[in-house]
C-alpha cells in the first residue's frame, strides 16, 4: 500500500509540473498572438475601423440596414396568423450610440434615416410615430419609404389604441415608396393614412406603391379614387378628398405598383409606363373586362415582373384571331391562380421578347398555351397540378428550361409517368432533331406537395443530371402498396444521390417563395 502511495505522489507531482508547463506555453501563446494581431495591424492593407473615412463608414451603415429583418416578426408557427408580431426596428438608431465618431457619421447622413414604419393598432404604433418624426427631421428633403402594418384582428382581442397622430409630414415631402399591408381587410383608419401621405407626397416623386392584404380575411375588393368622381356602381368604393387630377398625377409617376384588395379604377394613369405590375393574388379578385387588361398591356411596353390573378370577363370566342402584345422586356409571369379557361384566353394576348422568363401557370395543354410557350424563351417554369401528358407537350416546347418546379402533380411521381415526360422529352424528335438535347439537364428540380414512387427520384437525378434537387410537403410510396411514408423517409431516398437537396416538410415557407415575393414587410410567409 505504501509503494502505491508514493507512486501515485510521483504521478500527481508530473501531473501539476505539466499543468504547470500548459499555464507557461499559454501565457507565450497569448503574448504571440498579441505581437502578430500588432503586425496585422500595421498593415497598409489591415486599418482599424475608427481610421475607415466616413464616405467608407456609410456604406458600411447602409449594408447593416439593408440587412435588418422586417419589421414583421415571424411566430412560432408560421401557420398560425395569431403568432405574428412588430418588433421594434434597432437600425439605424443603434449605430448612432455606438461613439460619438459613429453618431456624428450617421446624422450627418440624411440617407440613413429615410425608412420610415408604422403600425396601425399595435401597442408600439405611438412609439413607432414618434420614431417616424425623428427620422424624417434627420431626413432632410431626401425621399421617404414608409411602410405601414396593420396585424389587428377584430375577433380576437380588443385593439390597442390606434395612431392617434399621423400629421408626421410636411407639404411636398418626397416620398419613394409607400407600402401598407393589412392581415384583416382595409378599414377607415388605412384611408386616412393613405389620404395622408398622397396629400402631401411631393408631385413626381413616388416610384413605387403597394397596397396588399397579407391574407383572405377581410372586406371584398375596393376601389379607391377621388371624391370629385363618382363611385363605381359595381364595386365597393372609398372615396379621398383629395382632387382627381392631384391623385392621377401622383400615380402616373409610379414605375412598381403592386395591389390585391384595394384598386384603382382600370382607365386610371395608375397602370401606365410601369416595370413591376401585381394584379390580385391567390386568394381572390374584382373581375375586369378582356378589352381592359389588354389596354392596360398595352400602355405598359417596358413591363418586366407582370402577375395577374383576376378574373376575366367578356373576352373574344376562344378562336377569334387577335394580335398579341409585344412585351419585350417581360421576365416574370406569374397566372398560377389562374382557372384554366382564363388561362387559354389571355395568354394568346402576350408576346415575350427573347429574354429569359420564368412562368408561373397551372397546366394546360390547350393549342393557345402551347402557341405562347413556342414563342417565348422559358427557362423557369413552375407548372401547378400538371399530368404527364401535359408536361411532356410543354418540355418538348421548351427545351431550354434550366430549372422546374412540379406542384401537385397529378396521382403522383412514379418512373412510368412524370419520368416518361423526361424521357419523351430527351429522345430525338424528327422535327427538331438539331435542337433537342439528348439528355435533359437541369439545373435544379423543385417538387412540391406531390407523391413520388419510391426510386425514382435517384433515376430523374442521375439521367438528367439534376445539380439541385428540392421536396416539400411531399410523401413517398411504394408501387406494390398504398402505404404512405413520412418526410423522414423520404428523405432517406437521396442518399447516394451526388445532388444539393432539400427535404421540407409543410411547416416549412415554400422554398420557391423567392421567386416572386417582393422585398417587403412580409417576406417569411408568402
Amino acid at each position: 500500500m505504501a509503494h502505491n502511495s508514493i507512486r501515485v505522489q510521483e504521478l500527481m507531482k508530473r501531473i501539476n509540473n505539466q499543468l504547470h508547463l500548459v499555464d507557461f506555453y499559454q501565457a507565450q501563446l497569448h503574448q504571440a498572438k498579441a505581437s502578430l494581431r500588432t503586425v496585422a495591424n500595421s498593415s497598409p492593407t489591415v486599418v482599424p475601423i475608427s481610421v475607415l473615412p466616413p464616405e467608407i463608414m456609410l456604406r458600411i451603415f447602409k449594408f447593416v440596414i439593408g440587412a435588418q429583418p422586417g419589421i414583421i416578426g415571424k411566430g412560432k408557427d408560421r401557420l398560425n396568423i395569431q403568432s405574428v408580431s412588430l418588433r421594434f426596428p434597432k437600425y439605424p438608431d443603434l449605430l448612432s450610440h455606438v461613439c460619438s465618431h459613429w453618431r456624428q457619421i450617421a446624422l450627418a447622413s440624411p440617407a440613413l434615416w429615410t425608412y420610415i414604419d408604422l403600425a396601425h393598432h399595435d401597442l408600439l404604433g405611438q412609439k413607432l410615430v414618434a420614431r417616424a418624426k425623428a427620422y424624417i427631421t434627420r431626413a432632410h428633403q431626401s425621399p421617404l419609404d414608409i411602410r405601414v402594418v396593420d396585424l389587428f384582428s377584430p375577433s380576437v382581442y380588443a385593439p390597442p389604441a390606434d395612431i392617434d397622430d399621423l400629421n408626421i409630414l410636411l407639404p411636398a415631402t418626397p416620398i419613394r415608396s409607400l407600402e401598407l399591408v393589412t392581415y384583416h381587410g382595409f378599414h377607415e383608419s388605412h384611408f386616412i393614412t393613405l389620404e395622408h401621405c398622397f396629400e402631401y407626397c411631393a408631385p413626381g416623386t413616388l416610384k413605387q406603391l403597394s397596397l396588399r392584404r397579407a391574407n383572405s380575411q377581410g372586406d371584398s375588393n375596393i376601389f379607391l379614387g377621388s371624391n370629385e368622381s363618382p363611385p363605381d356602381p359595381n364595386n365597393a368604393s372609398v372615396q379621398l378628398y383629395i382632387s382627381e387630377k392631384r391623385l392621377e398625377d401622383l400615380w402616373a409617376e409610379i414605375n412598381v405598383l403592386r395591389l390585391d384588395g384595394l384598386y384603382f379604377r382600370w382607365t386610371s394613369k395608375a397602370y401606365h409606363n410601369l416595370i413591376d405590375l401585381r394584379l390580385g393574388s391567390e386568394f381572390w379578385g374584382p373581375t375586369i373586362h378582356e378589352a381592359e387588361i389588354v389596354e392596360i398591356m398595352k400602355s405598359n411596353p417596358r413591363l418586366r415582373i407582370f402577375h395577374f390573378h383576376l378574373s376575366i370577363v367578356n373576352p373574344l370566342p376562344i378562336d377569334a384571331r387577335v394580335t398579341p402584345v409585344h412585351l419585350n422586356d417581360l421576365e416574370v409571369l406569374n397566372l398560377k391562380s389562374m382557372k384554366r379557361e382564363h388561362l387559354e384566353t389571355f395568354i394568346r394576348w402576350i408576346a415575350p421578347g427573347a429574354r429569359r422568363l420564368q412562368l408561373s401557370i397551372k397546366s394546360s395543354a390547350s393549342s393557345q398555351v402551347q402557341s405562347f410557350f413556342a414563342r417565348s424563351n422559358v427557362t423557369q417554369l413552375r407548372i401547378s397540378l400538371p399530368d404527364a401528358s401535359s408536361l411532356d407537350h410543354l418540355l418538348r416546347l421548351s427545351p431550354q428550361i434550366c430549372v422546374l418546379v412540379i406542384d401537385q402533380f397529378g396521382r403522383g411521381l412514379r418512373t412510368g409517368s412524370l419520368f416518361g415526360a423526361f424521357e419523351a422529352q430527351s429522345a430525338p424528335s424528327p422535327l427538331k432533331s438539331s435542337v433537342l438535347p439528348e439528355t435533359i439537364r437541369f439545373e435544379a428540380l423543385y417538387i412540391l406537395r406531390s407523391q413520388i414512387e419510391s426510386g425514382a427520384l435517384r433515376e430523374i437525378v442521375e439521367k438528367h443530371s439534376i445539380k439541385k434537387l428540392v421536396l416539400w410537403d411531399c410523401s413517398l410510396a411504394q408501387e406494390s402498396t398504398s402505404e404512405e411514408y413520412d418526410t423522414f423517409t423520404l428523405a432517406r431516398e437521396f442518399l447516394g444521390c451526388q445532388v444539393a437537396s432539400e427535404c421540407l416538410t409543410h411547416r416549412d415557407p415554400d422554398p420557391t417563395n423567392d421567386w416572386d415575393t417582393p422585398n417587403g414587410l412580409y417576406h417569411w410567409y408568402m
